[in-house]
This record gives C-alpha cells, sequence and structure tokens, in this order.
C-alpha cells in the first residue's frame, strides 16, 4: 500500500517500509474525511 501524497524524509527503502503503510493508511482515512466533509474537488 502506497502513501497518497508525498512524505519527505521517507526515500530509503527501509523509512519506506516502516514508515510508508501506516502513512498510506492515515492518508487514505484522511481523503476519506475530507471527501466526506466535501473538500476534495
Amino acid at each position: 500500500m502506497a502513501p497518497t501524497h508525498p512524505h519527505p524524509g521517507t526515500e530509503s527503502a527501509t523509512k519506506n517500509v516502516l514508515v510508508g503503510t501506516p502513512m498510506a493508511m492515515m492518508d487514505r482515512v484522511r481523503d476519506v474525511i475530507r471527501q466526506t466533509m466535501g473538500k476534495n474537488p
């Protein structure tokens, strides 16, 4: 699962594995909340 928004500081493979999946889940939750609130174009 890949993040839907770029996150600076996660360029290394190790950081991507450790941080990428949780960030991807948070991005998707944030996207759903924004969509629900009508803030997504």
